[in-house]
C-alpha cells in the first residue's frame, strides 16, 4: 500500500515540477481548479504563511 501512496505523491510532484518549468517565464492568471488540485491548505501567521501542497511539500512565504 505504501508503494502506491509514494507513487501517487511522486506523480503529483512531477506534475508540479513540469507545470513550473512550462510556465517559468509566463505571467499566470489565478486558476481555481489548479489551486484545488495542488494545494492542501494555507496556514496564515502574523508575519508569514505556509502553503502545504497535496504532495507533502510545504513552502513558507
Amino acid at each position: 500500500m505504501e508503494d502506491a501512496s509514494l507513487s501517487g505523491e511522486n506523480e503529483r510532484i512531477d506534475e508540479l515540477i513540469g507545470f513550473i518549468r512550462r510556465n517559468k517565464y509566463r505571467t499566470l492568471l489565478y486558476d481555481d481548479t489548479l489551486v484545488r488540485k495542488l494545494i492542501q491548505n494555507v496556514t496564515v501567521y502574523e508575519e508569514h504563511f505556509v502553503i502545504s501542497f497535496k504532495s507533502g511539500i510545504e513552502i513558507e512565504v
